[in-house]
Order: structure tokens, then C-alpha cells, then sequence
């Protein structure tokens, strides 16, 4: 190629090694968890509404998982990796076609900022959800302690 070098097959090596073990050990933590939150998360619907109430709510419960989690999350992802596309392959008719180089720092930023935000979102609902029942609790405790006192 003259005097400007040889041009190699692949993608350029990148010495990532610390950055992958830090990457590891934080999804690990963050999944073990997130996991702590499963029973309570079946518990929740169960506990909170009346007997009658309790297939409804798992279905509702259901159904805003789906919609809101399970139904979208590929539209988003695919979306964060078109993002990060440098080089598209175009053909006649000037449409884009798959893409040829991804700026993976890019990718893996937005990427990891997409698991944040949603981990944030699930921790503020959980936190509302908490100190909503946790006052209900109060509450109901408070009004039983002043109707045992009026017996007595």
C-alpha cells in the first residue's frame, strides 16, 4: 500500500482486560442484587390487594412487565446499536444496509447507560412502592393501637 502501510483483516486489538474483570464484577453484583427482589416481587401483588382480588392483580402485574419491559427492549437495544455505527453499507437506491464499523467505546457507553437508567427506574418504583406500604402499615398499626385503648 505504499508508504502509508498494510491494511490487516479484523477489527484493531484493544488491551481491555482490567476493564472487562471491573465490568464482570459489577454485573455480577448488580445481578445477585437485582435478584434479591424476585420473592418480593411475587409478594407484593399478593399481599397488597383483597383475596378476591389477587388473579387480577398478577395479571396486571403481568401484562405491565410485558409491555413495559420484555415488548420494547429489543426495539431500544437495536436502536443503541444503529447508534453506534460509524460506517453503513449503502446501496443504489441509498438505503442504509448493515454496518460495516462500530465505535465500540460508543456502543459500550450507551449500552451500559441503558442498564443504569432502567435499574434506576426499577429502584425509585420499588422505593415508592416500599415507603407507600410501609406507611399504610403505620397507619393500620395506629389505628388498631387507638381502638385497643378505647376497649380498655
Amino acid at each position: 500500500m505504499g508508504h502509508f502501510g498494510t491494511a490487516l483483516s479484523g477489527s484493531c486489538g484493544q488491551d481491555c482486560q482490567d476493564k472487562l474483570i471491573i465490568y464482570l464484577v459489577i454485573t455480577i453484583a448488580l445481578s445477585f442484587i437485582s435478584s434479591l427482589n424476585s420473592a418480593g416481587y411475587m409478594l407484593l401483588p399478593l399481599r397488597s390487594v383483597e383475596p378476591r382480588d389477587k388473579p387480577f392483580a398478577l395479571a396486571v402485574r403481568q401484562l405491565f412487565a410485558q409491555l413495559l419491559g420484555w415488548a420494547p427492549t429489543p426495539l431500544y437495544i437495536g436502536y443503541i446499536i444503529d447508534s453506534a455505527c460509524v460506517v453503513w453499507e449503502t446501496s443504489e437506491c441509498s438505503a442504509f444496509g448493515h454496518c460495516w464499523v462500530y465505535d465500540l467505546v460508543d456502543y459500550r457507553h450507551k449500552f451500559i447507560a441503558f442498564q443504569l437508567v432502567l435499574k434506576a427506574i426499577a429502584v425509585i418504583c420499588f422505593l415508592i412502592t416500599w415507603l407507600s406500604l410501609r406507611s399504610k402499615e403505620r397507619k393500620a398499626a395506629a389505628s388498631t393501637s387507638k381502638d385497643t385503648n378505647i376497649v380498655m
